[in-house]
Parts: C-alpha cells; sequence; structure tokens
C-alpha cells in the first residue's frame, strides 16, 4: 500500500498534502483494488472521515463533493482501463498525472460552472450538462 495511501486511510495526511493529485491516487489505488462501484463508497466515505479528522466540514458548501468524486473516478476508470489491467499502478499514475486528463479545470469541459458548484451537485450525482463524457 502507497504511504500517501496509507496517510490517507489513517487521517496522517497533512491537509497541505491532500492535493488534486493526491485524491487522483488514491482514487487509481481504490479503483484498481474494488472496481468503481466499490471504490466510489470507499472513496465517498474516506474523504468525509478525512475531511472531518483535518477540521474539514463537510456542508452543502464546503468538503466533500459527490459529482467530482464521481466525475475524478470515471476519467480514472477510463485511463485504468485504457492501460490494461496488466499496467503496473505506478505506470497508469504517472499516465494520468503527466497527461490533459490531470487537468483541475477538466470536468468545466462538461459542466456549466453554477451546475458543478452547486449544492445539488455537492449532495449528489449530477450528470454532465455541456456535452457528454467522452472517455
Amino acid at each position: 500500500m502507497p504511504p500517501l495511501l496509507t496517510q490517507f486511510l489513517s487521517h496522517t495526511l497533512p491537509k497541505s498534502d491532500w492535493t488534486h493529485e493526491a485524491h487522483l491516487s488514491v482514487g487509481l489505488w481504490h479503483l484498481r483494488e474494488f472496481g468503481f462501484d466499490e471504490a466510489l463508497t470507499r472513496m465517498r466515505m474516506g474523504i468525509c472521515a478525512y475531511n472531518e479528522a483535518v477540521g474539514t466540514a463537510n456542508t452543502t458548501s464546503s468538503g466533500y463533493h459527490e459529482t467530482l468524486t464521481q466525475f475524478w473516478l470515471r476519467v480514472l476508470d477510463a485511463q485504468q482501463r485504457e492501460a490494461g489491467a496488466e499496467t503496473a499502478f505506478a505506470d497508469v499514475l504517472s499516465r494520468v498525472l503527466a497527461g490533459s486528463w490531470a487537468d483541475r479545470a477538466l470536468a468545466l469541459r462538461y459542466y456549466h460552472r453554477e451546475t458543478l458548484f452547486s449544492s445539488r451537485a455537492r449532495a449528489t450525482w449530477v450528470g454532465p450538462d455541456l456535452q457528454p463524457f467522452d472517455f
């Protein structure tokens, strides 16, 4: 288990280290270990618990974001499928982080800003409203 994941799960990861790249790494690891549905369940619970442990409230305006979590897991799942199950975790992660798929603003290609950052999208899954996913 990567040290980042151990720290995330034990809530010892410094808040400043819970970056976009860290989210992607933890998400990819969960996908590889558990598949999409179980990874989503574990990420949902893990992010909420981590947020609480580091003092980030999970509310309608901060903390856990369901639509973004699902969006990024879908991106990662597509990248994992493209790379193939036999490709090492570190290789898939490097490929994701080095490519355009890691762009923090990627979701805004598929969602209006108002939709993506609404309290509804934070609380529940909202599908894309600009264009269908192409991954």
